[in-house]
């Protein structure tokens, strides 16, 4: 039984160091590719700035909605009372208007593409943060399985130790039998030697008394 358990326990402690090998193979292989391009990624908060400049991009289209509004309804004011569609020279009176509603809706696409720009850079700060918190779940498991490892290999070597102990026990104990029954065979061939030795002297004493005339002789 304790052979079947050292048996279970090797095994045991084998496959620990395949699955520590694993963990740390893995480990190395997905956090390379993120953790290479993981300068670029912004010491700031983005979140923060993405909220920023996705106010700023509200404000500024309302504000380009609102002119262009006003736009709208001097045209159709226009059309009503001239009846035709104003010509460039006719909106030169309200140039400012046309001007302003270019730059907002300018400013609104340029806000757009930081804010496409910063959620690509939350994208790769979330994937960094995910990875951390796996890394680090991982790392845990190593350690642990590491600890686990240790513990089973402290025990495996206390369970030898024992075993063998138990091993020179019997050993000593089957020595001792074998030496007590070799003495016991030794006394009992002793015994029957010296009841034969015994048998025999008492016949040859025997044959003495009943046969005198063959002593004599």
């Amino acid at each position: 039984m304790s052979a079947e358990k050292a048996s279970e326990n090797e095994q045991l402690q084998v496959r620990v160091s395949e699955l520590t090998k694993q963990l740390t193979e893995a480990l190395v292989e997905r956090a390379a590719p993120i953790i290479a391009d993981s300068t670029a990624i912004l010491e700031t908060d983005i979140s923060r700035q993405i909220e920023d400049l996705t106010e700023q991009q509200q404000k500024t289209e309302q504000e380009r909605r609102e002119v262009k509004k006003e736009l709208r309804i001097w045209e159709a004011q226009f059309r009503d009372r001239e009846g035709r569609e104003p010509t460039p020279d006719d909106k030169h009176q309200l140039k400012e208007k046309y001007v302003l509603q270019r730059t907002l809706k300018a400013k609104t696409n340029e806000l757009e593409k930081q804010l496409k720009q910063l959620a690509a850079e939350q994208q790769k700060h979330d994937a960094l943060a995910s990875l951390r918190a796996e890394l680090s779940t991982t790392i845990q498991a190593k350690l642990e399985l590491e600890q686990e490892n240790a513990r089973i290999s402290a025990e495996l070597t206390q369970k030898q130790v024992q075993f063998q102990k138990q091993l020179d026990s019997l050993k000593q104990a089957e020595q001792e039998t074998f030496a007590r029954e070799r003495e016991s065979l030794k006394r009992q061939i002793s015994v029957s030697q010296s009841k034969s030795f015994s048998n025999q002297t008492a016949e040859n004493t025997s044959e003495v008394y009943l046969f005198p005339h063959d002593m004599k002789c």
